[in-house]
């Protein structure tokens, strides 16, 4: 084996496997008393759950079916997005994603440690899923608001970053995850008005 092999190898190993256990916990949402589960991933507290909270406009549980919002959150477009997480909380940017990929082997693998075990929710063969990390991924689908079309419910998780491209004003970036790739995907190219899932991380 070369020695950039060994080297790389031995890099994987550690990050994935000397990540401080998680410290789980719950949080109750002041402006409609919903709880959500909360997860500490090395330094940052994360919502355990996608965020389901209804705001003035621009989000919609998939289908319009209120039973989807309560299993897999709610869809916000950017702009609504931004504003959705609750006092104390934010939307997460790029480094509060990448101190949760960097730590779990890096984009190529770490998507298999954030989704949620099994194929009671994704779709099968939910690649190599393990949820070390605790964050439980679920795949909430996405709303194209354009063509007022729900897609991809069980498939995929896609939520929204607060970055926005300088050569794509009207974009924002996005992380994806995937029933059939262990890969944490990176976009930084999707229309802002579609709707995807919103994870809050504590200030």
């Amino acid at each position: 084996m070369k020695t950039s092999n060994v080297i790389l190898a031995i890099t994987l190993f550690f990050c994935v496997n000397h990540v401080k256990s998680q410290e789980t916990g719950t949080f109750t949402d002041v402006r409609d008393n919903k709880t959500y589960k909360t997860v500490k991933i090395n330094s940052l507290v994360w919502m355990g759950e996608n965020l389901n909270f209804i705001t003035p406009k621009e989000s919609w549980c998939y289908g319009n079916d209120s039973l989807n919002g309560e299993k897999f959150g709610r869809l916000y477009t950017f702009e609504s997005a931004k504003n959705a997480c609750p006092s104390g909380w934010h939307l997460p940017i790029e480094s509060d994603w990448q101190n949760i990929s960097n730590s779990y082997g890096f984009r190529e693998i770490a998507g298999k440690h954030m989704k949620e075990v099994g194929v009671n929710n994704w779709r099968a063969p939910n690649s190599d899923a393990t949820n070390k990390s605790g964050f439980t991924a679920l795949p909430g689908g996405a709303y194209f608001v354009d063509e007022n079309k729900f897609v991809n419910i069980g498939y995929v998780s896609f939520f929204w970053v607060d970055n926005v491209p300088e050569e794509f004003p009207n974009s924002a970036y996005i992380r994806g995850l995937f029933y059939d790739k262990p890969i944490v995907f990176v976009d930084s190219y999707v229309g802002a008005l579609n709707g995807l899932s919103v994870r809050c991380v504590k200030d």
